[in-house]
């Protein structure tokens, strides 16, 4: 009996274990690394060290002081900074934590495919659409970066069913089900706790930068062309549109 040939899947170096779906998926050259996500994950971690210093992640005072998002303080006061302060803010460790884990799984990728002006980009337009639909439609306060992360994931599911067909093959062969079945989870879970205990996670919020990730994926459908000033407009255009829509 002849030995196998040496070697994998096209020539590639035997690994011992069979190879993942995406590995067997041609891959567009990435943009670059993911220094964007380092900035912005070192970035959370200092403001929530900052919350622990002034007086602790889960008082209110300390919370409201540094930016909490509050919708009588921002459409009564003026306060728009808390549209963007809140979600770098958390209620405590396991909040931080949470997120962190998402963050650290989604923003790394979605920089090396889109480059770090988009994905800066898409974290803080998706980051405001969260924010505008809370102080739409949720009355408590509100903090965390939940809204940012989950217009991340927007931003990718839209782009496995809809985006250019150079990396739509390989996100939909290396994301699989697993995205989509975690953001219904996550959904799923902040529905439960509001009908059956109470509104501590902020819907609306999530669901405004999901949807703000989405329109993004429609402007950006092809990520390995250049980000010109026509595209983000009509990221801005799209964002807008989402967020007059969730206040409506």
């Amino acid at each position: 009996m002849a030995a196998p040939p040496p070697g994998g899947p096209g020539g590639a170096p035997w690994t011992g274990r069979p190879p993942r779906p995406f590995e067997l998926v041609p891959r567009p050259r990435f943009a670059g690394r993911p220094l964007g996500s380092l900035a912005l994950g070192v970035a959370l971690l200092a403001w929530f060290a900052l919350e622990v210093a002034l007086g602790g992640a889960t008082d209110a005072w300390t919370l409201t002081r540094l930016g909490c998002l509050r919708r009588d303080l921002v459409l009564e006061r003026g306060e728009l900074y808390r549209l963007v302060t809140a979600t770098f803010l958390h209620g405590g460790a396991l909040h931080l934590l949470l997120n962190g884990l998402a963050f650290a799984q989604l923003a790394p990728l979605v920089e090396v495919v889109w480059g770090t002006r988009r994905f800066v980009v898409a974290y803080l337009l998706s980051a405001l659409g969260g924010t505008l639909a809370s102080v739409s439609l949720h009355a408590l306060p509100s903090v965390g970066a939940s809204g940012a992360i989950l217009g991340l994931a927007g931003l990718l599911l839209g782009a496995t069913a809809w985006g250019g067909p150079a990396w739509r093959p390989w996100l939909r062969a290396l994301l699989g089900r697993r995205l989509l079945a975690g953001v219904l989870l996550t959904f799923a879970l902040g529905l439960a706790l509001q009908l059956a205990w109470a509104p501590v996670v902020d819907n609306p919020g999530h669901l405004g930068g999901f949807l703000t990730g989405l329109a993004l994926s429609a402007a950006w459908r092809r990520p390995e062309r250049p980000a010109g000033p026509g595209a983000l407009a009509a990221a801005a255009a799209l964002v807008a549109a989402t967020a007059l829509a969730l206040a409506w």
